[in-house]
């Protein structure tokens, strides 16, 4: 039985991205196998080869200059006019807009973590605000009925001394009533 690597396990073996052994995989046309997911499976031979290329880039090789099995693989990306071959651009191509399709999740998933910290500070100011006006209603109460109390105080005490006083007019009258007589 032969034992099969997942990419994961591979990347962490190396020391790398596990996009990063994708990406040999594709450049060196190394033999896999994909699963009902589209995931690599990668044999014993293959984890090899691919711990090979990790030594030889840690070398200090280019990428292109990387020799596999004896095969070098100095890719001829261009013509004898000049223009890049359509596989490669399209390898290319393909691997930019995997790239772009990354950071837009990146991009997507950071916005959304930026999101929910504002709207969380936001609940937070806004529990603040209602405490704080729950406090301000207690304290409005409070001054109320203490205002209601000394109202019906003041008004007890005012009847009370209207009732003991005698009217002015009466007092005029008395002063000036001795000199009519």
């Amino acid at each position: 039985m032969v034992t099969a690597f997942k990419t994961k396990t591979v990347a962490d073996e190396l020391g790398v991205n596990p996009t990063t052994v994708q990406r040999w995989i594709k450049f060196f046309k190394l033999d896999c196998e994909v699963n009902d997911l589209g995931h690599y499976v990668l044999t014993e031979d293959t984890v090899k080869t691919l711990k090979s290329i990790h030594h030889q880039l840690s070398e200090g090789k280019r990428l292109k200059d990387v020799t596999v099995e004896g095969i070098s693989h100095k890719k001829e990306e261009t013509d004898s006019s000049g223009i890049v071959s359509s596989q490669i651009f399209n390898d290319r191509f393909g691997q930019i807009l995997v790239h772009v399709d990354q950071l837009e999740k990146k991009l997507s998933e950071k916005a959304d973590e930026v999101v929910e910290y504002q709207m969380l500070q936001h609940r937070q100011e806004i529990d603040d605000l209602s405490e704080m006006l729950r406090t301000v209603d207690r304290r409005l109460k409070s001054l109320e009925d203490n205002l209601s109390e000394k109202e019906k105080q003041v008004v007890y005490m005012n009847k009370g001394k209207k009732n003991n006083k005698p009217p002015r007019k009466r007092m005029l009258a008395n002063i000036f009533s001795f000199m009519v007589k």
